[in-house]
């Protein structure tokens, strides 16, 4: 009897204290430390209904922030207005994702198209194209876009054979490439099929367009001073239209 009772003070004294510890967490309660490791292996897999809405909220959270700075729809659109010495021009972009349209109209100035000088008897123009951002993330980016796009055009010449309007079919690539954060160049060339008279459709037209131009942006705003080179051809009837060239400045605004 003496010696259980001893063995169970010994046990009380050395055992015991060392299974109960309290919690380092701050907690307040204790811990039974039997077999230590195997006990934090399975708390860290166990699934409490605690740490469900803890993660739950986190997710939630995290869902906000995404959202909050993330586009909701890849949306964008540039807008711009430019001028020859010979004409006026406005055109518009609109790209959802990588795939656009874009519609251009261009107007001679009335003044300069009585000129005896003027490079072309072109009166006014439209096109409109689907294009593609082959390269780039955005519209103000280095990129590659390739468009393809119908024309409209009608021409102000005294020669009754010259004059009217004409329809044609075009391809343009572009090249846009950024040297530094704000300043880059880009280039394109526009080649037009061959395309018949609206009503003689035995009178065709045909030509090219090559644009080289720098920009400077400051924010949305950008600002171009470009380069541009043309040639018309008739392939039927119509007066031999030299190659001319002009200088444009445009202003363009980005969304």
């Amino acid at each position: 009897m003496k010696l259980r009772l001893f063995s169970l003070v010994l046990c009380s004294t050395f055992l015991i204290p060392s299974a109960f510890s309290q919690e380092s967490s701050g907690t307040g309660g204790f811990t039974i430390k039997i077999f230590p490791e195997r006990q934090q292996e399975r708390r860290q897999s166990r699934w409490s209904l605690a740490s469900w809405l803890k993660t739950k909220e986190k997710v939630r959270q995290q869902n906000q922030w995404l959202w909050a700075h993330t586009n909701k729809i890849p949306l964008e659109w540039a807008i711009a207005y430019g001028q020859t010495p010979y004409a006026w021009e406005v055109e518009g972009d609109v790209f959802l994702a990588r795939l656009g349209l874009r519609m251009t109209h261009s107007r001679n100035v009335s003044w300069i198209n009585d000129l005896s000088d003027a490079p072309a008897p072109l009166g006014h123009q439209t096109e409109l194209a689907t294009q593609i951002r082959l390269f780039g993330g955005n519209l103000q980016d280095s990129l590659i876009i390739a468009r393809l796009g119908y024309e409209y055009s009608e021409w102000n010449s005294p020669s009754s054979l010259s004059g009217g309007a004409f329809g044609s079919w075009f391809v343009e690539p572009i090249l846009q490439l950024y040297f530094e954060q704000w300043i880059g160049a880009f280039a394109s060339y526009k080649y037009r099929y061959t395309g018949s008279h609206v009503t003689r459709k035995y009178q065709k037209l045909s030509g090219n367009v090559l644009e080289l131009a720098g920009f400077l942006d400051l924010g949305a705003l950008r600002f171009e001073g470009a380069y541009r080179t043309t040639k018309d051809d008739y392939s039927v009837g119509g007066p031999t239209l030299p190659e001319h060239s002009e200088w444009l400045g445009r202003v363009k605004l980005h969304y």
